[in-house]
């Protein structure tokens, strides 16, 4: 349902809004027409997520301006929740650009104030390949009793997400060219976040959003504050079980570090060199079952060597090493890059990780991570002091 030009307030008037009571027992019951069951309803709330009206009215917060708030933006439509809250597609009133915010109920105030500060530093970001949040605010809606953490993101029309499910559907490999090309600008985000001390800690493809067709941004990082609320965890896990099928098994327990999202690029590594030949129901069984088993990891990497996938050599050797259940085993962003910078058909798939790999020596592989080669080629768009990681197929 799109609710096209209508600000949170006016929207909630145009879907017959009723004064906000206990939850609903059965189904939504704000939109004569809607009725999505009991498990989709907003918290407090008589209607679901998508006839539920958003929250409106801010609060000021340390670094954060009084004005950004609802009242800043008209609703455009209601995207697919995300595993925390829900998304909304706004256009900022003043200068029409299209963003999307991220509304997360909080437990109170404390746990808002608390997500906030720890999201704050996350605005000072300035990498090429990683969408940094526009704004960040709280608002409290009197009528349910609840604050809410907004967060004002890029809006992108596609992500790895559209790209999977579009050659799944077609059982057709990704261009080998294009996936070196976005997976080399991924690795180089991850490692930049990873050297600032930042987990993303929701990793997954429909968090990778195609800028244009050859530029993509890392997006949606999240807080320890919020990944480690178990009752939202649990809720949206019971929704919807894809969600969770790209976290490493250590964040089911809520414990995330750099190597969980190591983990996490493992699968969706996984799940674009597989799409030709996995359909959804079964990419995500996988997923779910390498946490405890590596057989099912290991059938898959034959068969995409059977069936000639393209850079399948080389995961064959690295994607055992990104999905180790234990994540002391897991390598790092960095062994990731020099794994691809190094490797090569007659290596095993340890010896590239062992002190002897260093085909390149240490000190050449640190200028090309540490210094600005895009701007020595000429490339303006790369951010200061990093440049794309060249993803190597290993010889194929």
């Amino acid at each position: 349902m799109a609710a096209a030009g209508g600000s949170a307030s006016s929207l909630a008037r145009s879907l017959g809004a009723r004064p906000f009571g206990a939850r609903a027992r059965a189904r939504c019951g704000l939109h004569r027409k809607c009725r999505r069951p009991a498990s989709l309803l907003v918290s407090g709330s008589s209607g679901c997520h998508r006839c539920a009206p958003a929250p409106s009215g801010g609060t000021g917060r340390p670094g954060v301006s009084p004005q950004d708030t609802m009242e800043k933006y008209q609703i455009l439509d209601w995207l697919k929740p995300g595993a925390l809250g829900v998304n909304l597609l706004v256009e900022e009133t003043k200068t029409k650009v299209k963003h999307v915010i991220k509304q997360v109920e909080c437990i109170d105030e404390h746990q808002a104030n608390e997500a906030l500060e720890e999201l704050m530093p996350l605005l000072k970001l300035q990498h090429a390949h990683v969408s940094i949040y526009q704004e960040l605010f709280t608002v409290w809606n009197s009528e349910i009793s609840s604050f809410f953490l907004c967060l004002v993101m890029e809006f992108h029309e596609g992500s790895f997400q559209n790209v999977i499910e579009k050659k799944r559907a077609a059982k057709r490999v990704i261009d080998s060219q294009w996936m070196q090309n976005v997976l080399g600008q991924v690795l180089n985000a991850l490692e930049y976040l990873h050297q600032v001390d930042i987990i993303h800690r929701n990793l997954k493809p429909s968090n990778i959003a195609l800028v244009s067709s050859d530029h993509c941004k890392l997006q949606d990082l999240s807080s320890n504050a919020l990944m480690t609320d178990v009752a939202k965890w649990n809720v949206r896990a019971e929704e919807d079980p894809f969600h969770k099928s790209w976290t490493a098994p250590e964040a089911l327990n809520f414990s995330f570090s750099q190597k969980s999202d190591i983990w996490s690029l493992g699968c969706i590594i996984l799940d674009m060199a597989g799409c030709s030949f996995l359909d959804s129901a079964e990419a995500m069984l996988l997923r779910k079952s390498i946490r405890s088993s590596p057989d099912g990891l290991r059938g898959v990497l034959r068969t995409m060597e059977e069936r000639r996938v393209p850079g399948a050599k080389l995961f064959n050797s690295l994607l055992p090493l990104m999905l180790q259940a234990d994540p002391s085993e897991r390598i790092t962003v960095r062994d990731v890059i020099h794994f691809t910078f190094v490797s090569s058909d007659s290596r095993s798939p340890s010896s590239a990780l062992m002190p002897r790999r260093q085909a390149v020596p240490e000190f050449i592989v640190d200028v090309l991570l540490e210094s600005n080669v895009a701007g020595i080629l000429g490339d303006g768009g790369a951010p200061r002091g990093r440049h794309p990681t060249v993803f190597s197929w290993g010889g194929q």
